[in-house]
Parts: structure tokens; C-alpha cells; sequence
């Protein structure tokens, strides 16, 4: 017998199972049906739950954590599809390979894609991957890592659509010195990370951050975060947006020197001089 006339005779007779059941006993197997799904979805949360602290568990040991870095390591390695990601409307378009990413085929896909950005992944420098955010060609893939991370990074849609982005994670580090995030960026990590779809051309969001120093910042979809080595820098519509602290020093070492030199008008050039 095939396999599917087996798979038929199990539809066929579980077809008739099913009907006489509902025709017949339907209360009790409604019953049946409603408490069977409910200790399926319970049992499945409870094996979920035990393999994850399982997994929590093993990753405590120094051995295992190593093992499985040099395992990811290795696959990464040998990962054929390369660790350049080509981004276009918040999709992976294509895969290049940085030990080859200068010769004139690669230059040439990426042009005939006209990229919006591109990420280079890279795991020889510490245990995660480090996310690099190119929006231009790179002639070399030098890089170094921010010295903080945001305490916590929100993106708001509505009252009822917000979500925790993690720009550091147990996998992926997205601090890195002139990685820029903007629109285009957290579209692509929305996706990622929550599997939801926001065209970049049109979307409309509020972005709150509480940075390194516990400040509570707001941005909106204007606004691009552009990272440095010890802090970060707001840029809008490509101009450098002052905070409000660097504004108030600037205005209160204005104010000083107003009123020294009013002092001064006042003084004239008449003065007393103390001889002892």
C-alpha cells in the first residue's frame, strides 16, 4: 500500500469518525475537542518553557557557552551566502562576501539593486555578532564598538502598536561607531526582530530612548541617531540638532559676557590702583 492511499484511507475515515460524532454525541464531543485543544496549547507551553531554562542552564557553563560560539562561529564560516547583507524596501536582496566584496561583479549587483543600505556581520572580535550599517560602498571594513548602550529603545506606531527594539542582544550588536539609524533602519529591525512590515517611504512613528545617562529623549521618523564612540549625535533633515542642555550653557556663557562688558562700559577706563 502507497503512502497515499494510507494518508486517504485516514482522511476518509476520519471524515466519517468526525461526522458521526458530531451528528450523534455532539455535546460531549464539542466538550471533548474544547478541553483536548486546551491541554495540547498547556503541555506545548510547558515543554517550551522547560527547554528554554534548560538551554538557560547549560549556557551557564563556560565549557558549552564556548563550544557553541565556535560552533556558530564555524558555521557562520562556512555560510555560502556571505556576511553582507544587501537591504532594499526592508528585504535581504542579496548576500556578498567581504573577502571579494570590491571585485566589479559584486559593485555591479549592487547597483543594479540600487541599495538602500547594506549590514556586514562580523564575530572575530568578540563573542556576538557585530552589525555594521553601511549607505555607501566601504573601501575596507574597519570598525569599532561604542563604549555604551541605550538603557532602552521604543518605537511607537499607536497606543495599542509599540515595540522593544533590541539593538543588543545575546546574538547581535548593533553599537557601533557611525552606524546610523533611522527609518530605514528600524523598518528593517521591526521585521526582523517581530516579523511586522512598515513601508519606510510612508511611516509615521515615535521614538523613545532612555540613553547611556538615564535621559528620557523623544525622536520621530525625521530624525536619524548617528552613533559615536562615547555618545551619540540627533541629525534632521541633515542638519546636527543641539540639545537642550549644550543650547542653555551656550545662552548662560552668552549672558556672562553681555554683562561683563556692560560692567566694563559702566567702569570706563577710569580704575584704582592699590599701592601698598
Amino acid at each position: 500500500m502507497s503512502i497515499f492511499s494510507t494518508l486517504s484511507n485516514i482522511l476518509f475515515y476520519g471524515m466519517i469518525i468526525n461526522l458521526f460524532l458530531d451528528r450523534y454525541f455532539p455535546t460531549v464531543y464539542y466538550n471533548f475537542l474544547f478541553e483536548f485543544g486546551q491541554f495540547c496549547i498547556l503541555n506545548y507551553s510547558r515543554i517550551q518553557l522547560f527547554i528554554d531554562k534548560k538551554s538557560r542552564d547549560l549556557k551557564k557553563y563556560p565549557t558549552i557557552k564556548r563550544f557553541a560560539i565556535q560552533i556558530r562561529k564555524m558555521l557562520d564560516a562556512n555560510n555560502i551566502s556571505g556576511d553582507i547583507e544587501i537591504i532594499k524596501n526592508i528585504q535581504k536582496i542579496s548576500y556578498l562576501n567581504s573577502t571579494n566584496f570590491l571585485e566589479y561583479e559584486n559593485l555591479e549587483i549592487i547597483d543594479k539593486n540600487n541599495m538602500e543600505f547594506m549590514i556586514y556581520s562580523d564575530n572575530t572580535k568578540s563573542e556576538k555578532t557585530n552589525k555594521v550599517i553601511y549607505f555607501y560602498v566601504p573601501i575596507n571594513f574597519n570598525y569599532e564598538c561604542c563604549k555604551y548602550k541605550f538603557l532602552s529603545v521604543t518605537i511607537i506606531f499607536s497606543e495599542d502598536e509599540q515595540y522593544k527594539l533590541k539593538l543588543f542582544s545575546e546574538n547581535e550588536n548593533y553599537y557601533i561607531v557611525n552606524n546610523r539609524l533611522n527609518k530605514n533602519v528600524f523598518c528593517y529591525l521591526i521585521m526582523k526582530q517581530y516579523s511586522v512590515i512598515k513601508n519606510e517611504n510612508y511611516v509615521s512613528y515615535k521614538l523613545d530612548i532612555i540613553d547611556q545617562d538615564v535621559k528620557f529623549k523623544s525622536f520621530d521618523e525625521k530624525d536619524e541617531i548617528l552613533l559615536k564612540c562615547y555618545n551619540y549625535l540627533v541629525i534632521r533633515n541633515n542638519d546636527l540638532i543641539i540639545e537642550e542642555e549644550e543650547e542653555e550653557e551656550e545662552d548662560d556663557a552668552s549672558a556672562q559676557s553681555k554683562n561683563i562688558e556692560s560692567d566694563e562700559e559702566l567702569l570706563g577706563n577710569d580704575y584704582i590702583e592699590v599701592v601698598e
